[in-house]
């Protein structure tokens, strides 16, 4: 495939977790700005709601947005999605009201599902012989999105308080996070116009008829040749080909069945992590928390970020080049449940360092930092799940015609999980601080044991999987 292309793909995925994660820094602030609620356990709670109403939108809209793509197109799918999902960013920093936030977070939602078809798009591009380092570069840019999400979050929220240029600007007053939204909504667009300008259509009954009307660039029409060999390998091998299968077709296949609850376990975890996480540092150390400001925030958020891009880079192609996906994937769940259950202990050595000034001591601030680093490399080993789901739904998928579907219905059961798990999360986190249950540490001891089932869930499903190698 061309380098050209799977760069410019990549920079419309990159988009994907900037949007996502750039609010981390600063909703909890945000929430409280607009006088949400008094209660400082409750913060929290409302925070998630904006998350869930992201993921709820997205659920609704996101098999349709690829069923479609399927039928009229890729590029029309992600242009239209990209251009709504930049302007619902830009106007969810302007908004004056907590049902404005939820508003326009739930408008990024619906087209930021349209965008998801990017990746179906790589599927068509990619072959047996380069998926291994493409799907690496194409997972790569979720944890690069996730450092400078929250950085873009952390250091252009509250520009008048931070800067002296913008001190005398009296929207930036009245809209202190409507700078970091303007932000990530130009990139959006710039992405847009690259994608426009780059990427050529990629489904392959409309670039069948392209071929008929006219040649194409010798790499493109290699890139069809060696799609057909893989389709038609795929359809020798499988008796039960059908030219079109429907939702309930593809739901009827076991190992489709298994990477869609997959991929719900796993943004159970992945989505629980990021808000659990974000809220977890944000809280007073006497309600379970680290206290941080939002700048050490945003910096915690990208050191998650650098740690996962090298993950990516470095060790999932020879990990892919050596064994099963399937295995692997399941080896990097089990990673979940792992992180969830060292967070108390964070907290408890905050808590126990703690000097007469209210700071931390020398010795106690290194254990907090090296146990905040151990997180860090457990949630992104997990991390690596992400890519390695994206490379088994390809590898099952049981017909070329309906890549965009099946893999918007593994993204429809990811967005479930995130408009459930986001609000599930933090409220698991208020109920236990609010009622100390378990001496506060209830909601970690809850999604450590939902991390299990998310291994179980790979287990099963690395029974029924093709073989990658």
């Amino acid at each position: 495939m061309k380098k050209a292309q799977l760069t410019m793909i990549c920079f419309m995925r990159l988009m994907d977790p900037i949007n996502f994660s750039q609010l981390f820094p600063y909703i909890n602030e945000y929430v409280a700005f607009l006088g949400v609620t008094k209660e400082v356990e409750q913060v929290g709670f409302y925070s998630g709601l904006v998350d869930s109403v992201f993921a709820a939108a997205q659920f609704l809209l996101l098999y349709q947005w690829s069923s479609w793509s399927d039928r009229i197109g890729r590029r029309p799918i992600i242009l239209a999605g990209s251009i709504g999902l930049a302007l619902s960013t830009i106007w969810f920093g302007a908004s004056d009201s907590f049902l404005q936030l939820m508003i326009f977070r739930a408008l990024a939602g619906i087209f930021g599902g349209a965008t998801s078809v990017v990746q179906s798009v790589l599927g068509e591009l990619t072959t047996k012989e380069n998926q291994a380092p493409a799907f690496a570069w194409y997972g790569v840019m979720w944890p690069v999105g996730t450092i400078l999400g929250p950085l873009i979050g952390g250091l252009f929220s509250n520009p008048a308080d931070q800067f002296e240029l913008f001190q005398n600007s009296t929207i930036l007053k009245r809209y202190p996070y409507l700078l970091p939204c303007l932000v990530c909504g130009a990139l959006q667009l710039l992405a847009t116009i690259m994608l426009y300008v780059g990427v050529e259509e990629t489904l392959p009954a409309k670039r069948s008829k392209r071929l008929e009307d006219g040649p194409s660039p010798r790499l493109e029409t290699e890139a069809l040749h060696n799609q057909a060999i893989d389709a038609n390998t795929r359809n020798e091998s499988d008796s039960s080909f059908k030219p079109n299968l429907g939702l309930k077709d593809l739901l009827s296949l076991p190992i489709i069945r298994d990477l869609t609850f997959c991929g719900f376990a796993l943004d159970v975890n992945g989505t629980s992590f990021a808000i659990v996480f974000a809220l977890f540092c944000y809280s007073p150390i006497e309600h379970g928390g680290l206290a941080f400001p939002p700048t050490t925030i945003g910096y915690i958020f990208a050191l998650t970020g650098v740690v996962g891009g090298l993950m990516q880079v470095i060790a999932l192609p020879p990990l892919l080049h050596r064994f099963e996906a399937a295995n692997v994937f399941t080896a990097t769940m089990a990673c979940w449940p792992c992180a969830f259950a060292v967070l108390p202990f964070l907290n408890s050595i905050a808590a126990h360092g703690l000097d007469s000034t209210g700071r931390l001591g020398g010795a106690y601030l290194a254990y907090l930092w090296l146990g905040i680093f151990l997180v860090v490399l457990l949630s992104r080993l997990g991390g690596m799940s992400y890519s390695l789901l994206m490379l088994l739904t390809k590898e099952n998928v049981p017909n070329p015609t309906v890549l965009g579907a099946t893999n918007g219905l593994v993204q429809c059961s990811m967005c479930l999980a995130r408009s459930i798990s986001a609000i599930a999360s933090s409220a698991a986190f208020a109920y236990s601080q609010k009622y100390h249950v378990l001496g506060g540490y209830f909601w970690a001891l809850l999604l450590a044991f939902f991390g299990m089932l998310g291994v179980l869930s790979s287990y099963i499903a690395s029974s029924h999987s093709r073989s990658t190698l």
